[in-house]
């Protein structure tokens, strides 16, 4: 379990504008059986979100990662709300689902390959939907950058 919370104070620059609000992030994570388990929610106030733009933001998730011997199995559903507070008169509803599966080459590399997929509704100036399928090659090495003292 995490969770944080604070206050936000935003003032747009060259007027006498601004805004108050709070940032609040509440993690659950359970791992059962090499499976990982996360529900996610996040607010956040007085977020820059354009040229000049302030925005609030919700994001509420489920995640599930699964790490076998020979694929890695990542599953992200969530959906996200922004209202416009200065500068901004557009609200944006979004709903996004997204799965990658990462196959070991060798110890330290891998090939990661997925699909995303984005709908943006409510107020917005742009409905939209968004579809990305990627593959890339991932290397890893945690101690690259470690240094003894």
């Amino acid at each position: 379990v995490s969770v944080s919370v604070g206050a936000a104070y935003t003032r747009q620059q060259h007027t006498t504008d601004s805004y108050v609000g709070y940032n609040t992030s509440v993690n659950l994570q359970k791992t059962l059986a090499g499976n990982a388990f996360a529900l996610y929610f996040n607010q956040s106030s007085g977020t820059a979100t354009g040229l000049g733009t302030i925005s609030d933001a919700q994001r509420l998730g489920f995640s599930v990662n699964r790490q076998a011997r020979n694929v890695n199995i990542f599953v992200d559903i969530s959906a996200y709300d922004t209202r416009g507070r200065l500068g901004n008169t557009y609200d944006v509803r979004s709903l996004r689902g997204a799965v990658s599966i990462g196959i070991p080459v060798t110890r330290r590399l891998s090939v990661q390959g997925g699909a995303q997929y984005q709908r943006h509704d409510q107020s917005s100036l742009y409905r939209f939907d968004q579809k990305r399928l990627f593959v890339s090659l991932r290397f890893s090495n945690p101690g690259l950058f470690t240094f003894v003292h």
